[in-house]
């Protein structure tokens, strides 16, 4: 027996009508001045040629798909890709499948509840709007018994792929995603979500969005399940970084935050394992990406002085006044990237000297410089004329 099926309710298609190619700007051709110009609002992707696609269209492209981890791994694959508009398509069909499945339950419900249902060439179920369209018992089969549906981890994977987008990150469409999924679905986010849809913002340098979302997190009364950790306050310190002008001070106080916090998180997991309770959200503890992303804006904004120091106290020296570090925390040791980054940061402000005496530092700390750091380290020799120094860098 064949069914009628509504494709879908209007909430559910209208993801798609919101939904243009992750590739276009939607301000370009206008007064855009590309990606770090737009913004949540001002770049709402909509696009009037976009239609949803049809419930055999749906089966079809899912039907492949045996469970949600190899819908979440294509989305990932398809992201990483750049080929965002397939991500979001595969996602979306999901979604759509989940209220196809409802609309199949209903259609049972309904034929139990009328018990004088006759065999029929057909059964109609109208939710939404009237869209209707003719399936085969195996589709129907199909919807009733698939396994997929929508998930924290599938939301991810589709709010990712807009994070990779090419050329800039489809930041409208992610928070299209997220708020569709957790209110309309019920969807639970998780730091996974807020480290995805932090990334789309670092990818266009939205610092307002980042804070808002960081002070959302470490506030703790929206998301209470979610605490920030080192990944989330390295992408917010991005955001900073990739700011048209890059925002050195307001990197260096989500840097100091996120040592607040983390003290902070410590300390109350501390009081609540001295009560013998079991059951705490706890925040990682913060490490050396956090400031090597803070020493990258430093060497963006060409602040080599800021960059050298924030090094030094790394490194235990506590006798810079004032310090740039204002929170007694526990501070990771630095690696390759952290010198390599400072090195750059010399090298940039024509600082030789002092890019020879990061160098030099680097190799009593027991780091190892790699090939550009040591190809700066010959420029700055070259520089000043320091003909053994140079031969000493050939040789390591």
């Amino acid at each position: 027996m064949k069914g009628t099926i509504t494709q879908g309710t209007r909430s559910q298609q209208s993801v798609f009508l919101r939904h243009s190619q992750s590739n276009q700007c939607p301000q370009q051709g206008t007064d855009c001045e590309g990606p770090k110009t737009c913004r949540a609002v001002e770049c709402r992707a909509e696009s009037p040629q976009a239609t949803p696609p049809t419930t055999q269209g749906i089966i079809s492209s899912l039907k492949k798909y045996k469970s949600n981890r190899d819908v979440e791994t294509a989305i990932l694959r398809l992201g990483c890709k750049g080929r965002t508009d397939e991500a979001l398509q595969l996602y979306y069909a999901v979604c759509l499948l989940d209220g196809l499945k409802q609309q199949c339950r209903r259609m049972k419900q309904q034929r139990s509840a009328e018990k004088a249902v006759a065999a029929k060439e057909s059964a109609t179920v109208d939710i939404d709007n009237n869209i209707e369209v003719q399936l085969d018992d195996d589709i129907v089969t199909y919807i009733s018994e698939s396994k997929l549906r929508p998930t924290t981890r599938l939301m991810n994977s589709a709010i990712n792929a807009c994070a990779q987008s090419e050329p800039f990150a489809c930041q409208s469409t992610a928070f299209d995603i997220f708020s569709s999924a957790t209110h309309t679905l019920g969807l639970t986010p998780n730091v996974f979500t807020f480290g995805s849809l932090l990334l789309c913002c670092a990818r266009i340098g939205d610092v307002s969005t980042s804070l808002e979302i960081l002070h959302n997190l470490e506030e703790g009364e929206k998301y209470p399940d979610v605490a920030p950790n080192e990944v989330i306050y390295s992408t917010v310190i991005s955001s900073c970084e990739r700011s048209p002008l890059p925002n050195v001070d307001l990197a260096l106080e989500v840097l100091n935050r996120s040592l607040s916090f983390s003290l902070a998180a410590g300390n109350s997991v501390n009081e609540v394992k001295n009560e013998k309770k079991t059951s705490f959200k706890t925040s990682s503890t913060i490490g050396v990406t956090v400031f090597n992303t803070a020493m990258s804006t430093m060497a963006r904004a060409e602040q080599w002085k800021m960059a050298v120091q924030l090094l030094g106290e790394m490194m235990g020296d506590d006798t810079i006044r004032p310090p740039l570090l204002h929170v007694d925390a526990v501070i990771p040791k630095p690696d390759e990237t952290t010198f390599r980054t400072v090195v750059a940061a010399c090298e940039r402000a024509c600082q030789w000297e002092e890019l020879l005496q990061v160098a030099k530092a680097a190799n009593e700390y027991g780091v190892r410089l790699n090939e550009t750091s040591l190809t700066s380290a010959l420029h700055s020799c070259q520089q000043l004329g320091l003909a053994d120094e140079a031969i000493r860098y050939l040789e390591l």
